[in-house]
């Protein structure tokens, strides 16, 4: 069984690497020389994606009125993107003779569409603890464990996006971890229980600009949680406290996660222990909660051809030591340039939309 409480020292320094350059540098020069990540345009939906949004029990009034804060911030950005928003725990009044927010999050969730394209988003903002070698999420009445949101998400094919921005919320990942799925926690372990600050970062960089590292347009939830989490390290060092809350994002389904500090830009630059693990992010580079308006109308066709080109890049990337260099750029540059000509077709799509 793996142990919750302490995790393992899996990274290594960063490399040199070359950031993914912005959408309009791609479409212009047709190819790059450095690295294309994935994280810009997405699928045209029917519909916009379910965000559930929970609060959990405040404990003072004062983390009440903040938790709601991140919350509203949350609301806002679903609507831009034409969510369907459900809150739970703080806009509704508690109901002692009835359901908990424990069981109406479970009602929610038996209700999802299981295997529509659009993400679900579930969103826990508040305290958590951790003790008996279990993590729970706070709320007012039962509390939630992992375990619970496990069992509940199973048969959910479609994309899932769960963050736990609470203390002592590290756990959640080693549960929750499964294909399809991003995981964000506010901590790398049960034992970081202080009041976590993720969640305000988080939920500010959702909605900023300034968070679009690629300049794509778009702010994906891995370069919110880049963001976040650098404004919590900044934070700390301002301050001059010791760090007690270091946040992970999964979603390659190894329940291990990976720090902020293992990227640079939006690509993953650090090691693991392990050269068979591969590092996460890319994944959720493509989720974004950005309005429809701004995003590439990629087709099904184009989505699928992006993916398999992206693959290749990744795997040459991956192997460039043991290439000459000549023979690398070889290989990329006809994969970058059936990339261009995707987005030079989305593009011109768009354009031809616009009014």
């Amino acid at each position: 069984m793996r142990n919750e409480n302490v995790r393992r020292g899996i990274w290594t320094s960063p490399v040199a690497c070359s950031c993914r350059p912005s959408r309009a540098f791609a479409l212009a020069l047709g190819v790059v020389l450095g690295w294309f990540a994935s994280s810009a345009g997405a699928e045209s939906p029917a519909s916009g994606p379910d965000v559930i949004l929970v609060v959990g029990a405040e404990g003072e009034p004062e983390y009440g009125k903040v938790f709601s804060g991140w919350a509203d911030r949350w609301e806002q950005a679903a609507r831009q993107a034409g969510g369907k928003i459900t809150r739970i725990g703080d806009k509704v009044p508690e109901d002692p003779a009835g359901s908990s927010d424990r069981d109406r999050l479970q009602s929610v969730l038996a209700a999802v569409d299981p295997a529509v394209s659009q993400p679900v988003w579930i969103v826990l903002m508040g305290h958590g603890t951790f003790t008996q070698n279990v993590a729970k999420f706070n709320l007012r009445g039962p509390d939630l464990s992992a375990a619970d949101l496990s069992g509940w998400l199973q048969g959910v094919t479609r994309p899932v996006v769960v963050i736990n921005t609470f203390s002592a919320s590290g756990p959640f990942i080693n549960s929750l971890s499964h294909p399809n799925r991003v995981i964000v926690s506010a901590t790398q372990s049960g034992i970081e229980q202080n009041y976590a600050r993720l969640g305000e970062y988080l939920s500010q960089a959702i909605l900023d600009p300034a968070a679009d590292i690629d300049h794509d347009g778009e702010v994906s939830i891995l370069e919110a949680y880049l963001a976040g989490a650098a404004k919590v390290r900044a934070f700390y060092e301002g301050s001059g406290r010791l760090l007690t809350e270091n946040a992970l994002i999964d979603d390659n389904a190894d329940g291990l996660g990976t720090p902020a500090t293992a990227f640079r830009g939006v690509r993953p630059v650090a090691k693991a222990d392990d050269p068979t693990r591969s590092l996460d992010g890319r994944l959720a580079a493509k989720i974004t909660m950005s309005p429809e308006s701004v995003r590439l109308p990629f087709t099904v066709e184009e989505l699928a051809e992006r993916e398999v080109l992206e693959g290749e890049l990744e795997r040459l990337r991956a192997s460039r030591s043991e290439l000459a260099e000549a023979d690398y750029q070889a290989a990329v540059l006809p994969l970058f340039i059936r990339l261009a000509k995707l987005y030079q077709a989305a593009e011109a799509r768009m354009t031809t939309a616009s009014p």
